[in-house]
């Protein structure tokens, strides 16, 4: 399954380089020096992908999103806990462990 071509066009237009879907269900778009995580199911919170017809270049086992809690819908606190959901009350809470930059 190769990645629609409206998706083809957004990647490219964003700048990302490759992109990798995790076993835990987590998508990372690679561009440049950069990785940008997020589950699969709220991709569409950053990007306007078609997830349904979405083909990551690359699979694999073990990305920062599950072995570093470090994510664009994870809270910066480190919990693994998506932002909503933290209630560690630590001083980054209620912030995202990660940014969307593709500048």
């Amino acid at each position: 399954m190769e990645n629609s071509r409206e998706n083809q066009v957004i990647l490219r237009n964003l700048g990302v380089d490759s992109t990798s879907e995790c076993q835990c269900g987590a998508i990372t778009f690679n561009k440049g020096k950069s990785d940008f995580s997020v589950l699969k199911e709220n991709v569409n919170n950053f990007f306007e992908l078609d997830v349904e017809n979405f083909k990551a270049d690359y699979s694999y086992y073990g990305c920062n999103h599950c072995q570093n809690n470090w994510g664009l819908d994870l809270c910066a606190c480190g919990s693994g806990e998506s932002i909503e959901e933290c209630d560690l009350e630590c001083s980054n809470c209620g912030q995202p462990s990660q940014f969307v930059d593709f500048n």
